[in-house]
């Protein structure tokens, strides 16, 4: 089999392990599940973001699994025990889990589960995360998207519109990553890749430059733009100011 072929086959199979997380807010994320940690903080590598979500529980609608996850799974009433199971899926605040000898699945509530962790591959998790980012992009590309179709329900929202030629470390879009992960539960940061301004989405939005930072207020309202020359403290006054909605 050659290189091509083979390359072929493993994005196709890490397609087939994509997990998807869906807050009460609306907001959807598609990434890898990666712990239920004691303190009922669900943890979730998304493709959009650097560092791993942490959500509690109370703020999920559902987790779906494009197949069944091996976990290693210990009951709250057992700390000492820790079992192999098969995760099927978070949904109406419970977890389903085949636990070993059993032929059917149980349904737990977060308060039964002290902890529940799967195994984390980071070669191949960037690898689908790269295939997510290129598809995105190819999907949007000749239609493009408007910044409002782009928004978060519920909460406020940072526009990051930025060049897939840009080190997606820099400074600043570092730096606004880490301030929404900070306030995960007020503000979304959405990162926007584009191949250049030829992209759809940067024609349709009217930018003339890249990067920019567009901030939204939770009620869709726009508070401000950073666009070309800006510093850090531009980042953080202005997304105090879209958290904040008084303007």
């Amino acid at each position: 089999m050659g290189i091509l072929a083979t390359l072929t086959l493993l994005f196709a199979a890490l397609t087939v392990s994509a997990d998807e997380l869906r807050l009460k807010t609306g907001a959807v994320h598609q990434g890898v599940f990666l712990e239920l940690d004691a303190k009922g903080r669900l943890s979730f590598q998304t493709f959009e973001q650097d560092e791993p979500l942490k959500v509690p529980t109370a703020e999920i609608s559902a987790v779906t699994l494009e197949k069944p996850r091996s976990v290693t799974f210990i009951a709250s009433q057992n700390k000492k025990k820790t079992l192999k199971a098969s995760w099927q899926g978070m949904q109406d605040g419970k977890f389903t889990l085949l636990l070993p000898g059993e032929t059917q699945a149980k349904s737990f509530q977060p308060l039964q589960i002290h902890k529940l962790s799967a195994p984390f591959d980071m070669r191949e998790f960037m690898l689908l995360r790269q295939k997510y980012q290129e598809q995105k992009s190819a999907d949007t590309e000749k239609v493009g998207r408007k910044a409002e179709d782009m928004l978060v329900a519920g909460k406020a929202t940072v526009l990051y519109f930025v060049s897939t030629q840009t080190d997606v470390a820099s400074r600043q879009g570092s730096l606004l990553k880490k301030l929404c992960r900070d306030k995960q539960r007020q503000v979304e940061c959405v990162e926007v890749q584009l191949n250049d301004l030829q992209h759809q989405t940067a024609v349709v939005n009217g930018l003339k430059s890249l990067p920019q930072f567009w901030f939204y207020s939770a009620d869709g309202r726009l508070a401000g733009k950073l666009v070309e020359r800006f510093t850090e403290s531009d980042i953080e006054k202005m997304l105090k100011k879209a958290i904040k909605g008084r303007f």
